[in-house]
Parts: C-alpha cells; structure tokens; sequence
C-alpha cells in the first residue's frame, strides 16, 4: 500500500494510485511544482489529473504520494 512521501516509479504504483484514489504532489528537479491531486490515467510516458486533464511526462517529474 502507498504511504505519504512514497515516489511512484514503477507502473503498477500508478496502477494503485489510480485505485485507491491516491492524491499525489508533482516535484520537477527537486523543487515542488504541483498539488497534482488523484489521477485519472497514466500511460507509459505521461501522468493525468481529474482537472483539465492535465498531464506530466514521467521522464521529466516525479511524483509523491501527499
């Protein structure tokens, strides 16, 4: 199970936090950029938002379970 301040890397953590409605925080480089909240997909390359569909590539964030 996904806990606060746990970095999501490997698919099947997206696959959870899209089940378990996990909010989770966007880091860029080491510095916060966004409440990003509970995601609605994910696919290989990218991480979507329940908001605007706002997406963030994998490559370049990171993301944290809030």
């Amino acid at each position: 199970m996904l806990k606060k301040g746990d970095l999501l890397t490997a698919s099947v953590d997206f696959d959870n936090a899209l089940f378990f409605a996990v909010a989770l925080e966007v880091w860029h480089a080491g510095k916060y950029v966004n409440f990003g909240g509970c995601i609605t997909k994910h696919t290989e390359e990218a991480v979507y938002f329940d908001y605007d569909d706002e997406h963030y590539s994998k490559q370049y964030y990171q993301f944290v379970v809030k």
